[in-house]
């Protein structure tokens, strides 16, 4: 009988918490009035933040080290430039 009103009371409970579906109007808690966004937009969000920070990286990266990989670019040519390039880093550290 105790675990029935547990459970009872905790879905009562999830059910009043209403999981983050309210959208926050004026004078709503949290956000400062800017409008609430939900967990998926804002996890969305960050995984474009995180791609746009890795493309940059690669392009970066590959002005740097003088190889431009284009839609025609093989593997195996990646996989020869950095073959010499490691070599080259040997030379040089030796």
């Amino acid at each position: 009988m105790i675990n029935r009103v547990m459970i009872m009371m905790m879905v009562v409970m999830v059910m009043g918490c209403n999981s983050g579906g309210v959208a926050g109007g004026e004078g709503a808690a949290g956000g400062g009035g800017s409008g609430a966004k939900s967990l998926s937009e804002v996890l969305l969000e960050v995984g474009r933040s995180a791609g746009n920070v890795f493309y940059s990286f690669l392009e970066l990266v590959s002005g740097y080290l003088g190889f431009a990989v284009k839609s025609t670019t093989k593997k195996n040519e990646v996989g020869n430039y950095f073959d010499g390039l490691g070599k080259k880093l040997e030379i040089a550290s030796e």
